[in-house]
């Protein structure tokens, strides 16, 4: 009899183990997963937001020339200081994340750095800067639709879909 309350101990002791030692490893693995995703999110927003800081400039002395306005230099400067300091970020974040975020962000990049070096070809200052504005623009709106589709939020709402994640994780 006691033979067997001590045998019966002892699976109850190896079962909650047992439990006790996958329960850790299923949190870990949600853990790595949510920070996983929670540095790609932090990726796309500064990508984002330095993509907006290159296309302030542009967009800036565009309305300026059709409003007629004179920006001073020292408005000129600072413009263009931050987009130069936002391009260096954004190709910097684009080559070093890549292996956290999707290669095709990469790409578009390496694309809009393409289109802005054709735009310094191109005649007239306004078409030189609408080149310049459509350019980046086209990237910003690339790099959403990619990190949307990555990070899984839906377009309209803005809602993460971690049902989906968790669905698709089962399924494996």
């Amino acid at each position: 009899m006691i033979e067997q309350s001590a045998l019966h101990l002892l699976l109850q002791i190896a079962i909650s183990a047992a439990a006790a030692l996958f329960g850790t490893r299923l949190a870990a693995k949600r853990f790595r997963e949510d920070r996983q995703w929670e540095r790609k999110m932090e990726t796309y927003s500064e990508l984002i937001e330095m993509l907006h800081h290159m296309k302030w400039p542009a967009n800036e002395l565009i309305r300026a020339e059709i409003e007629h306005i004179n920006l001073s230099d020292e408005e000129n400067e600072r413009l263009w200081s931050k987009y130069s300091e936002a391009r260096q970020k954004v190709s910097m974040l684009a080559e070093s994340s890549s292996f956290l975020i999707s290669k095709n962000v990469l790409e578009s990049v390496i694309n809009m750095e393409n289109r802005l070096t054709a735009s310094k070809s191109v005649s007239g200052w306004i078409d030189h800067l609408d080149s310049h504005y459509r350019a980046v623009d086209d990237c910003l709106k690339t790099i959403k639709t990619i990190g949307a589709k990555e990070l899984e939020f839906d377009k309209n709402i803005c809602v993460f879909r971690r049902e989906n994640r968790k669905n698709r994780n089962e399924n494996k």
